[in-house]
């Protein structure tokens, strides 16, 4: 457990597109979520995110980001998690080429300005 914020590790070289699998739960919208793990993955890696009902809304705004950060949705499917009777859906992304060297932004900005 490293106690930092994304926005800071994502350029520690140590860290940064490294991983095959990323996961985030309740940490922002999805524009803000893609920006602060997608850094973390490699190219070809996974990031699974679980949202609300409002996934499919998040997804179409988060078509910028998913451009600008080289991703693109791979599976949006609702899903059942037991002992919950809220709907989820598991959106599935695939980062295709490295994330550009300016992201993720200085932190606090990624939730100011949403890409």
């Amino acid at each position: 457990v490293l106690c930092e914020r994304a926005e800071t590790l994502a350029h520690h070289p140590s860290l940064r597109e490294r991983f095959d699998l990323v996961t985030a739960r309740a940490l922002g919208s999805l524009r803000e979520v893609l920006e602060l793990t997608t850094p973390f993955l490699r190219c070809g890696g996974l990031a699974f995110y679980y949202k609300g009902r409002e996934a499919e809304k998040e997804v179409e705004e988060a078509q910028k980001a998913l451009e600008v950060l080289h991703c693109s949705i791979r599976t949006l499917r609702e899903v059942a998690i037991p002992f919950r009777s809220r709907k989820t859906t598991l959106i599935l992304v695939e980062k295709k080429a490295p994330t550009p060297p300016s992201y993720p932004r200085r932190p606090g900005i990624p939730k100011k300005r949403p890409l």
